[in-house]
């Protein structure tokens, strides 16, 4: 992306979280170069916690909900690397 004074700069996308996947694609295309998507993950951990535990009420081990936050966090962190299309790039 083009500064006023004709300087490429990344585009810096606040709020990736709940935008429409065409959308993401376009902000890519255009020059997005980071996408903050830190609230998608705060509902994952949150959510998945929440999940756990209400379906295992007589169950309490910490460890089983660390790994359930775990792989649906891993999960979500795929899904924008796929979507961002950096998989396997450093």
């Amino acid at each position: 992306m083009m500064n006023g004074n004709g300087i490429k700069t990344p585009l810096v996308v606040h709020g990736g979280t709940g935008l429409p996947e065409d959308y993401i694609k376009k902000l890519l295309a255009a020059g997005g170069a980071k996408f903050n998507v830190s609230t998608e993950l705060k509902h994952t951990l949150i959510d998945t916690k929440f999940e756990y535990i209400s379906a295992h009420r007589d169950e309490y081990d910490p460890g089983k909900i660390d790994a359930a936050v775990r792989d649906a966090t891993r999960k979500a962190v795929i899904h924008w690397m796929e979507m961002l299309e950096c998989v396997g790039k450093a």
